[in-house]
């Protein structure tokens, strides 16, 4: 994978595919005043419509399932229900208008670095790749954004389970219930040496961790052996990941993931609060919800009912699931420090 130095904020977003939903992620991240996702949305789509046209509106959970890569949201098919014109001249002219001045102008190289990166790491844009990568330039913006967006409407918006494609684990029972797998231990998980590709998205929003700690536009794996702390914690996190994991594959045996989505989500909202709340870092946010994930009251969850499978290593992992799922957007955010 190609990764910029200078993907500074936008290093928190991972590097999967030029959808629709990745582009409105890096947009909200370069604005420079705050967006609700409804909001954003419909601003990037009134980008294909005259100034007299009616707006597209965007109902809240269909913004929620564009912007987390998950079925119920299709941005292709919204735009073009609209009757809204694709023409270069068009966007360019709406993106100039409606885009560009929403931009904090130090968030534009990284914006380009990021969409870059993106365009050189996705395959299907080979036969786009170097016209895209030509009008990647401040000079360009509006262009190069347009075009983006543009491409962006041509692939689904929705991630393959990040968690189960590749991730190898023993199959701990074929056919039961939880209470037969109450009954069985779970073997420790195997962490491989190098993050994997269902990592990329809770790991990237690590090393925007590390990058903001430690004063850095960009951070990698190796930058961390300079830091050995850090780097035991880094791993740690890894370790808590594969540990909830495990207990995703020996769920999915039974109840094709019903219960541990049950999990997620009841972790979610026991923690939301405080990853909301603000920090002066992001590492500081991302221990204090370690802290508070430990102490979550899980009696609504069947999997903490009726075995003792969550033990606070899968909690932690769950954590980071839920970075990788998109119901929280990592670690870092602009404000840190600021209200502190």
């Amino acid at each position: 994978m190609t990764v910029p130095r200078e993907l500074g904020i936008f290093s928190s977003i991972p590097l999967i595919q030029l959808d629709f939903g990745t582009f409105a992620k890096a947009l909200k991240l370069s604005f420079a005043e705050d967006v609700a996702d409804t909001a954003l949305i419909e601003l990037i789509y009134s980008c294909v419509l005259d100034p007299k046209k009616n707006k597209i509106s965007v109902r809240k959970d269909t913004a929620s399932y564009i912007m987390n890569h998950q079925k119920g949201g299709n941005p292709r098919q919204d735009v073009t229900k609209s009757g809204g014109k694709m023409s270069v001249k068009t966007l360019v002219s709406n993106f100039q208008a409606r885009i560009i001045p929403n931009i904090n102008d130090i968030n534009i190289i990284g914006l380009i670095n990021f969409f870059s990166a993106l365009i050189k790491n996705d395959n299907k844009l080979e036969p786009h790749r170097e016209k895209l990568l030509g009008l990647a330039s401040e000079e360009k913006l509006p262009e190069f954004l347009a075009m983006v967006f543009k491409h962006s409407l041509n692939v689904q918006n929705i991630y393959e389970n990040q968690t189960a494609s590749k991730f190898k684990s023993k199959k701990i029972i074929n056919q039961g219930s939880l209470l037969e797998l109450a009954k069985t231990r779970l073997p420790d998980p195997d962490v491989p040496e190098e993050p994997t590709e269902i990592e990329q998205a809770y790991v990237s929003a690590l090393m925007a961790v590390w990058a903001q700690k430690h004063g850095r536009n960009y951070f990698n794996k190796n930058m961390l052996k300079d830091y050995p702390q850090d780097d035991e914690f880094h791993e740690e996190q890894r370790r808590y990941f594969y540990a909830a994991e495990e207990v995703r594959h020996a769920v999915r045996e039974i109840d094709d993931g019903t219960d541990f989505q049950e999990l997620k989500d009841e972790i979610y909202e026991g923690i939301k609060e405080n990853w909301q709340d603000a920090y002066p870092s992001g590492e500081k946010r991302l221990r204090e919800v370690l802290k508070e994930v430990t102490k979550v009251i899980l009696h609504g969850c069947r999997l903490e009912r009726e075995t003792e499978l969550v033990k606070n290593p899968v909690r932690k992992g769950v954590c980071h699931f839920l970075v990788n799922d998109g119901k929280i957007s990592g670690w870092v955010r602009k404000d840190d420090g600021q209200s502190v």
